[in-house]
C-alpha cells in the first residue's frame, strides 16, 4: 500500500511585470502595488485575477520605502544629497501629486505609520522625521547617532530600530524619547531586515550565520 504524501507538492507560477528595479511594495484592497526604483512606473497586480497594469509616477526616483495610509500610497525619495520629494498616489482614483518635505529627510530606508503619522527613519544620520499625515506638516526629532538604520517594527507603543552600532533604539511614541540596549550582531554583518513574534524581535544578520533574537518587555 502506498503511503499518502504528508504534503502537497508547491505550487508556482510566473506573472510578468515590466522591466525595472523594485525595492518596496504594498499591498492595498486587494491589490499588489509595486513602484519603480529609479524608475516612473508602478505595476499594479490585481491579486485576485492576477492581471498587471501600470500608471506612471510623477518622476524617476529612488525608492527604497513606501507606505499606506487611508486611500493614499506614499512614496519617499531616497537621496544623499537633495532628498524631500514624496509622491502621494490616490488609490481610489490613481491621480498622483509630489509635496517636498519639510524639515528634509534624507536617507530613508525605513519607515513606520502610527496615530495619523509617518515616521521616517533615517539612516547615516541623526534626524527623523514625523510627517503629520492629515497637516502635511514635517517636524524632526533627534535620534541618538548617526548609525545605519535598515529595519524598523512598531510594537506596544515603541518603534524598535536595530543599527549598525551594536545598539537597538527603541523609540517611544508618546513620549518621544530614546532609550538604547545593546545587542550581539557585529556592524560588519548589517542588519537589512528583522521580524516581531510572541514578544521577540528576531535579527538575522545580513550576511553570516547568526540570528539574534531580543526578548521584548
Amino acid at each position: 500500500m502506498r503511503r499518502r504524501a504528508l504534503y502537497k507538492k508547491l505550487v508556482t507560477r510566473v506573472i510578468n511585470l515590466s522591466s525595472m528595479f523594485r525595492d518596496t511594495s504594498q499591498i492595498w484592497n486587494n491589490k499588489l502595488y509595486l513602484p519603480a526604483s529609479q524608475g516612473t512606473i508602478l505595476d499594479i497586480f490585481d491579486l485576485q485575477i492576477e492581471t498587471v497594469r501600470n500608471v506612471t509616477l510623477p518622476a524617476s526616483r529612488n525608492r527604497y520605502t513606501s507606505a499606506i495610509w487611508s486611500d493614499r500610497l506614499y512614496l519617499h525619495e531616497y537621496n544623499a544629497l537633495t532628498s524631500g520629494n514624496m509622491d502621494i498616489i490616490y488609490l481610489n482614483t490613481e491621480l498622483t501629486r509630489t509635496i517636498l518635505l519639510s524639515p528634509n529627510a534624507i536617507q530613508v530606508r525605513t519607515n513606520q505609520v502610527w496615530n495619523n503619522k509617518l515616521y521616517l527613519i533615517t539612516t547615516g544620520v541623526t534626524d527623523m522625521i514625523i510627517f503629520d499625515l492629515n497637516a502635511e506638516s514635517g517636524r524632526s526629532v533627534t535620534l541618538p547617532s548617526n548609525a545605519t538604520r535598515l529595519t524598523s517594527h512598531i510594537y506596544n507603543g515603541k518603534i524598535y530600530m536595530p543599527t549598525s552600532n551594536q545598539t537597538l533604539e527603541i523609540f517611544d511614541l508618546t513620549t518621544e524619547t530614546t532609550r538604547i540596549i545593546p545587542i550581539s550582531t557585529a556592524p560588519s554583518f548589517q542588519l537589512y531586515t528583522s521580524q516581531i513574534w510572541n514578544n521577540n524581535l528576531y535579527l538575522p544578520a545580513g550576511s553570516g550565520t547568526t540570528l539574534e533574537i531580543v526578548e521584548l518587555s
